[in-house]
């Protein structure tokens, strides 16, 4: 059964699967589709690259729990202990939450690729670190993508990290961002992107945009286990204070170093920023204008949809009878769900 349709974590802590009959939307239990099926754990498979939405007013801990049907092979995907989790994730607490938002956001880092000059034989190791010349701009770029979990303030754009005592972020909202944002950092490169550009925001030292994007149940799974909460198993208040104690010695004893070395500058290895070429990157208006002139016109030929058309009506009369068989008996929901979602992530949005 070829059943398409986007996955919703729920506040009720169970994974569904969105489908439609009779033009009203239907959200089933994947867990009642599995059972239909007669298939084992294994079934989730079929969905790791589906795209996800979030109820609103869903947190991370109903996410955990609507996972526990497939903790072992999730487990196993990802090497983080779900099934740890989803027992912490199942004890009362009346814990103060650190942050008022978690938010799932995909983000695209663009910067110049250079090459790096080795050291000469014979040369002075501090001489090659400070030298104007041991970088060489290439014609490439680098671009790294990844998809965050991060911890938000009220009334704050600042993200924080959100590996923290579990019992301490597990009731906290989740929100879904349903753009990426694209970060060119550039140095000395400012026009690479033109001013003035609809869409994109100019900062010091990067400009953004935002581009348009789906997150996938495996990327949610990534986001939320591999950099959110980072850990293999959940971690108790106690780790986490003990683990900022010992950030605070050593933060305190670099302190103490800074301060015994304050007149001395002889050991201080400078790295100066690199002279790079900037490129006039501004079109010729002619250009523009012939860009615009050369539209390009659309025809369809008779029958070009008709296979869409038979692939949807196929789809159509297997979530029928899907619905049929589980109208009864499961614990659907009916009609449209508001989604916990934004456009854009909060440490981009401008302050008035």
């Amino acid at each position: 059964m070829d059943l398409e349709g986007k996955l919703v974590f729920c506040n009720d802590s169970i994974l569904r699967i969105e489908s439609h009959h009779k033009g009203k939307t239907v959200f089933f239990p994947l867990t009642d589709l599995q059972e239909l099926e007669k298939e084992g754990e294994d079934f989730i498979l079929k969905f790791f690259r589906r795209n996800i939405k979030i109820e609103k007013d869903t947190t991370l801990k109903n996410i955990i729990l609507s996972l526990e049907p497939w903790g072992n092979l999730l487990t196993k995907f990802i090497d983080r202990d779900i099934l740890a989790y989803c027992e912490a994730s199942k004890n009362d607490t009346n814990e103060e939450q650190i942050f008022s938002t978690l938010e799932i956001c995909k983000f695209s880092h663009i910067s110049r690729y250079f090459d790096i000059v080795p050291q000469k034989e014979g040369q002075d190791f501090i001489e090659w670190l400070n030298s104007d010349n041991n970088r060489i701009m290439t014609n490439d770029f680098n671009k790294e993508d990844s998809i965050q979990v991060s911890g938000f303030f009220k009334d704050n754009n600042q993200h924080y990290s959100t590996s923290e005592a579990f019992v301490k972020i597990c009731n906290t909202p989740v929100v879904l961002v349903d753009k990426a944002h694209a970060v060119w950092g550039f140095r000395g490169e400012k026009s690479i992107l033109k001013k003035n550009v609809k869409g994109v925001e100019y900062n010091n030292n990067y400009a953004s945009f935002s581009l348009r994007s789906e997150c996938s149940f495996m990327d949610a799974i990534e986001a939320i286990f591999a950099y959110g909460l980072f850990y293999y198993s959940p971690r108790s208040i106690q780790e986490v204070d003990a683990e900022h104690a010992h950030l605070k010695s050593l933060v305190d004893s670099l302190d103490e170093e800074r301060k015994e070395e304050k007149n001395t500058t002889d050991n201080i290895v400078a790295f100066p920023g690199t002279t790079l070429v900037e490129e006039n990157n501004d079109l010729d208006d002619s250009e523009e204008k012939k860009d615009s002139d050369n539209k390009l016109s659309i025809r369809v030929a008779p029958g070009a949809f008709d296979g869409i058309i038979q692939h949807e009506e196929d789809i159509q009369s297997e979530w029928d009878y899907v619905f049929k068989s589980l109208a009864s008996k499961s614990d659907i929901k009916l009609g449209n769900i508001e989604y916990s979602e934004r456009e854009t992530s909060l440490r981009f949005e401008k302050k008035d």
